[in-house]
């Protein structure tokens, strides 16, 4: 009995699609398959067993909407050393019997409107005090109330382009001011932080041009979120050096 129902499994994998729509979705599945194992071989030919080039039972799932395991091990292999995203989700779809045509990928943006400002770092706090009027919901230094008296909220004035010419004549952490506007306006052209979780980023798949593009993004989001760090560090450790960044706010207004 056993060995039947082995067969049986074996045997729908190469089951002919009946309707368009069957065929649609077999040959979709079918071509992820290919695009998954290209991004083995293209990033990860060490970890690939020789063994598994000619096993169809490493390589094709078993049933409809799952994955193989030579699938299974590229998508942690890309989680792990390339790119960051939502796996336990997807093998949670899986698990229903659905595959992912898309990437289901991680917001690590700012964002504003979900997260109570309490949960921000203090350094944070401070940088939103550039755009919103919200001083009266921190506790604040007289020092940084006197120097948020000098600055002009006004709207659609700030130069981001006149900001980084500014910015490249201080020193770090300084200077990573307009990295950190742009992360707040989600303006980075990053997609890992710009989308949130209302506007998520859902036209990647599972093709190698899309995986290249990714992990290069991961690469430029890991570097923009250290110097964001650097800066929100740098300002918790002093809020008055609030001033420093007001001043070259104030300057790159048009």
């Amino acid at each position: 009995m056993l060995h039947t129902r082995i067969s049986l499994e074996q045997l729908r994998r190469y089951r002919l699609p009946t309707t368009f729509a069957e065929a649609a979705t077999y040959l979709r599945w079918r071509r992820e398959t290919v695009q998954l194992l290209t991004i083995y071989q293209r990033y990860f030919p060490d970890d690939f067993p020789q063994e598994w080039a000619l096993d169809q039972e490493t390589l094709l799932p078993v049933s409809a909407g799952t994955y193989s395991e030579s699938e299974l091990s590229c998508l942690k292999l890309i989680e792990t050393r390339l790119f960051p995203f939502a796996l336990d989700h997807l093998l949670q779809c899986c698990e229903e019997g659905e595959r992912l045509s898309t990437i289901p990928l991680w917001s690590f943006g700012i964002d504003r409107w979900n997260q109570p400002l309490q949960d921000f770092s203090p350094g944070w706090q401070l940088l939103l005090l550039l755009i919103e009027e919200i001083e009266n919901e921190l506790d604040l230094d007289a020092e940084v109330l006197d120097a948020l008296q000098l600055l002009d909220r006004s709207p659609g004035r700030l130069s981001l382009s006149q900001l980084e010419t500014l910015c490249e004549q201080v020193e770090a952490p300084l200077t990573y001011l307009p990295v950190v506007l742009r992360m707040l306006d989600h303006e980075t052209e990053n997609a890992f932080l710009d989308p949130t979780d209302e506007m998520p980023c859902e036209d990647l798949f599972w093709e190698l041009a899309d995986i290249e593009l990714l992990a290069e993004h991961w690469r430029e989001a890991e570097v923009m979120m250290q110097q964001a760090e650097q800066l929100t560090e740098w300002l918790a450790a002093e809020p008055t050096r609030l001033r420093k960044v007001i001043e070259l706010w104030n300057r790159a207004l048009s």
